[in-house]
């Protein structure tokens, strides 16, 4: 045994080196947190810095429009070492550099990373984009009125509420099927009720029934001679709960050119809320609760139609497009 043998086994097995700390990688950019910058951005900070540590990994598609995607280092500037250039150096070259702006026009807040494009911030873009959103909320939102409008002048349009009654879960906590289908209808002109039948929607013979429920045998002419051959203004699935309950030949299509058609008006309702939230997603609109309350909401919708100007020339309007005037 040589005298290095005989110190390796005295010092016993070499220690293995430490390993490096997992870097984290993100799908893309909207996952990437704030505060990470790539290689470029380090470099165009007003004090640029070198990078030193990689704190994670970004995805993306190639610049070439490939389908081969890059893994972009992604850095910490309290972390990255300054630059070598000196105060003297950065000065110069920033009066050369004429396109790097570090001032918000909107705020006047200068941060560290020149602002690309129009000079605006994070949160000034993000204001000037929900801006925007809001502009086309208003524009979804007047084209809402005027539909709903449109429906509830159509002659014998009703307003539709069906809804179905749940039976109580299993004891195991698993769901049964529904064991009855109200279905209500007031008048679209008005809001008088139309409709208030509750049908049963399983056998007779089941043992679990509801008491206040009658066969669909016994009420479907009489839900028939109210809802056939109308217009059919309704939240989302009513229809389709109608037709579960009651079988007749119902109206198919939502865009009719003549005859009797099927209204839903959720999306609508929404469109007329125009409330976003703070990404600038709309905020679905929540079902009045009865047939009466939606046609007092639909009522409210349809006001807000922006009516014509009045002129005050005394001859009256003048001709319309197309038309020669006498």
């Amino acid at each position: 045994m040589t005298g290095a043998t005989a110190a390796a086994s005295i010092a016993g097995p070499a220690l293995a080196a430490p390993a490096a700390p997992a870097v984290a990688e993100y799908d893309g950019w909207w996952q990437v947190p704030p505060g990470l910058l790539t290689r470029a951005q380090l470099a165009e900070l007003e004090f640029p810095r070198q990078p030193t540590q990689v704190a994670g990994r970004v995805w993306m598609d190639d610049f070439r429009g490939r389908r081969v995607r890059l893994l972009v280092d992604l850095y910490r500037p309290q972390t990255c070492l300054p630059t070598t250039a000196s105060a003297a150096q950065l000065r110069a070259a920033a009066a050369r550099a004429t396109g790097r702006v570090y001032e918000c026009a909107k705020c006047g807040c200068r941060p560290e990373r020149s602002l690309a494009g129009e000079p605006l911030c994070q949160v000034c873009r993000h204001i000037q984009r929900l801006r925007g959103q809001q502009e086309e909320a208003r524009r979804a939102q007047r084209h809402a009125a005027e539909c709903v409008a449109e429906a509830l002048a159509e002659p014998r349009a009703v307003i539709l509420h069906a809804v179905r009654n749940g039976a109580p879960p299993t004891p195991s906590g698993r769901a049964r099927p529904p064991l009855s289908a109200r279905i209500r209808a007031v008048d679209a002109a008005n809001g008088r009720a139309l409709l208030d039948v509750t049908v049963s929607l399983v056998s007779p013979r089941a043992r679990l029934r509801d008491p206040n429920a009658v066969p669909a045998a016994d009420v479907t002419e009489e839900v028939i001679a109210v809802l056939g051959g109308r217009t059919l203004i309704y939240w989302s699935d009513d229809t389709w709960v109608l037709r579960q309950a009651v079988r007749h030949d119902w109206p198919q299509r939502e865009y009719a050119h003549q005859g009797p058609r099927l209204v839903a008006v959720q999306n609508w309702s929404t469109s007329w809320r125009a409330q976003l939230t703070t990404k600038g997603e709309r905020i679905p609109a929540w079902h009045p609760g009865t047939p009466d309350r939606l046609w007092l909401h639909l009522t409210r919708i349809a006001a807000t139609v922006t009516a014509p100007a009045e002129t005050n020339d005394p001859r009256g309007p003048g001709p319309t497009v197309g038309e020669v005037p006498e």
